[in-house]
């Protein structure tokens, strides 16, 4: 009686040498989750950003718009407009 165990199907070499078939590598996927974890933080972070704007005007002081100022984004938006009837210059602040 044999007592070692052995496989009835052989191990694929691709299997033996920790690639999972078509060169794709543990380290590859393991890359691949952390650069899909850091994008997906990214967005979060870039969502949870408070939307701003500095609108300028010569001989004026800077003026910093800031939408969690206002009530709605709405709101936001007519005193962005209101700043830029009155001559400023309104730009994205990050």
């Amino acid at each position: 009686m044999n007592t070692s165990a052995t496989l009835s199907t052989p191990i694929p070499e691709k299997v033996q040498d920790g690639r999972y078939g078509l060169g794709v590598t543990k380290t590859m996927i393991t890359m691949k989750k952390v650069a899909l974890f850091v994008a997906a933080a990214g967005m979060l972070s870039m969502a949870a950003c408070t939307k701003c704007k500095v609108c300028t005007k010569e001989s004026s002081p800077e003026v910093r718009l800031c939408e969690k100022d206002y009530g709605s984004e709405t709101e936001f938006g007519l005193a962005v407009d209101a700043a830029e009837a009155n001559g400023y210059n309104c730009t994205e602040s990050f």
